[in-house]
């Protein structure tokens, strides 16, 4: 699979975003409707909530395709599970980060990567 670079993807987030848009979505309010899921996404097998910017990204897919779940996997922790990903499904992109320690001028400082 070809690796596209960051700024393809910031490009696609903000495609997203506007296509949400325009269907009337506004990926950044937490939909609080009865017929779709509701709450902070999370991770099914770490157990982890979502942050940053990928909290909106996954409201707004859930939103787009009427998930039933606020609960989220990679197609390899469904296959640890013991779960199927059903042919021509497509994932949800999202941002990674992790804090880093380096350090600087003698100093360990941590910074997000």
């Amino acid at each position: 699979m070809a690796k596209t670079n960051k700024t393809d993807f910031y490009q696609e987030v903000t495609n997203k975003i506007i296509d949400a848009l325009e269907q009337g979505v506004k990926p950044w309010q937490c939909p609080w409707r009865e017929d779709v899921v509701a709450g902070l996404p999370l991770n099914f097998s770490t157990h982890n909530e979502y942050r940053g910017m990928n909290i909106m990204l996954l409201w707004m897919s859930t939103q787009l395709n009427g998930y039933g779940s606020a609960q989220w996997l990679t197609f390899k922790q469904a296959v640890a599970n013991g779960g199927k990903v059903r042919k021509g499904e497509k994932g949800t992109r999202i941002f990674f980060y992790k804090m880093v320690e380096k350090e600087q001028d003698g100093k360990k400082r941590n910074t997000q990567c």
